[in-house]
């Protein structure tokens, strides 16, 4: 029995590094691809700190050699306050030196695994929200998006927290942890006293992460265990003990707004999520 034509053999939902990865992997081996992305191409993203472990991935990729034009920081470990004293976690090295993390700007990381994958034969359908599925005989059969429907033999749910297809199959997820409640933002200017490495602190309550991400550009970031009272991300994320405590900073406060822009705010967005 001959088998039934689809639109692609894969299809992914989420542009993210792990959607577009998948995508790449299965490219690469022969399948046909597509990647369906609701937001449009270039909206930020906070973060990404990333293990210097990621860098066979990048040259399984195949992007190892374009990744450095993504990169604003690289740091041999992070700085961590919790549970004890203050202590200095190196990420390792070998012989050729100490193994470095690297600072990714999530836009530019993500645009380049995107740009791969499409490369490989991926076909990219951004903005293309995923807004149902397609049964056929109990069994998935596809997906219906924005733009019409897609028929497939396997879709890999890379949407995040979202967890579309769990949601969309009705699939139980019961939370494992508390709400966290998050806040970010940036400041820009000089901090030395954070140039060297990121910086975790955390207690019972939470957590705060100082990172330098670009020249003369910090992130900041604190996560509740609970929904603080109020949250000034300049008042609230510690400073290193020997760090002046009155002005730690030299610069301006920054954060994203809604539109992907740049606003004067201190307390940057907010971002819900279950860990």
């Amino acid at each position: 029995m001959a088998r039934r034509s689809v639109d692609a053999d894969v299809v992914v939902v989420g542009g993210g590094p792990a959607g577009a990865a998948a995508a790449i992997a299965c490219a690469t081996r022969g399948l046909r691809v597509i990647l369906c992305e609701r937001e449009r191409l270039g909206r930020d993203r906070p973060g990404e700190t990333v293990h210097p472990g990621i860098e066979p991935l990048m040259e399984q990729l195949g992007v190892a050699d374009r990744v450095a034009g993504t990169i604003g920081a690289r740091h041999p470990g992070i700085w961590v306050e919790w549970g004890g004293p203050r202590r200095f976690e190196a990420f390792g090295g070998d012989a050729s030196g100490p193994w470095r993390g690297l600072q990714l700007w999530r836009a530019d990381f993500d645009a380049l695994l995107l740009a791969r994958a499409c490369e490989l034969g991926v076909k990219l359908r951004q903005p293309c929200a995923a807004t149902g599925v397609l049964m056929r005989d109990g069994m998935l059969d596809g997906l219906q998006t924005a733009v019409g429907p897609i028929t497939t033999r396997i879709v890999v749910d890379a949407s995040g927290q979202t967890r579309w297809l769990g949601r969309a199959l009705e699939v139980a997820s019961p939370a494992r942890s508390m709400r966290l409640i998050a806040r970010y933002g940036y400041m820009e200017g000089s901090c030395p006293l954070y140039d060297d490495a990121p910086s975790l602190v955390g207690d019972e309550s939470g957590w705060t992460w100082t990172a330098l991400v670009r020249p003369k550009l910090y992130q900041m970031g604190a996560t509740f265990i609970r929904r603080p009272a109020s949250l000034r991300l300049d008042a609230a994320t510690p400073t290193r003990p020997d760090a002046p405590r009155a002005q730690p900073w030299s610069g301006r406060d920054l954060a994203d707004d809604e539109q992907g822009g740049r606003s004067r705010m201190v307390h940057g967005r907010r971002r819900r999520g279950i860990a």
